[in-house]
């Protein structure tokens, strides 16, 4: 139900909330516990994720976009402090941090390229579903 002029909010409501709520929510992370507001980033990544699959209009698409922007600027600084909390300073946590830093690369990479297969062989939905 989008114009083609503002398909682009798609993509750019969930960049902007991840991108510039990061920095809040690490700080959050530190006064309410990491532990909890990665756990909670990841149910509402979840929720959202799931809302977006099942979106009937566009404002429905884009208030879960904004959702999992927020969910994943929750989940980032959560995830890396855990990292380094739970690992001792030196050649692990090095490691640690190396795999998490690809793993993160990969994940993007392949996320975009079997987002374009589900959207072309099922249907848009199913890059939110997965």
């Amino acid at each position: 139900g989008f114009s083609l002029s503002n398909l682009q909010w798609i993509a750019t409501s969930f960049a902007l909330c991840a991108a510039g709520f990061t920095l809040l929510f690490g700080r959050v992370a530190d006064l309410f516990g990491r532990r909890r507001l990665f756990l909670v980033g990841l149910g509402v990544l979840g929720l959202s994720s799931l809302a977006g699959g099942l979106a009937s209009s566009p404002e429905m698409l884009l208030v879960a976009r904004v959702f999992q922007g927020l969910a994943t600027a929750a989940v980032t600084p959560a995830g890396l402090s855990l990292l380094t909390t739970s690992f001792p300073e030196g050649p692990l946590r090095q490691k640690a941090l190396g795999l998490n830093g690809a793993l993160m690369s990969a994940g993007f990479t392949t996320g975009a390229i079997l987002g374009g297969v589900l959207t072309d062989l099922l249907s848009w939905r199913w890059a939110f579903f997965i």
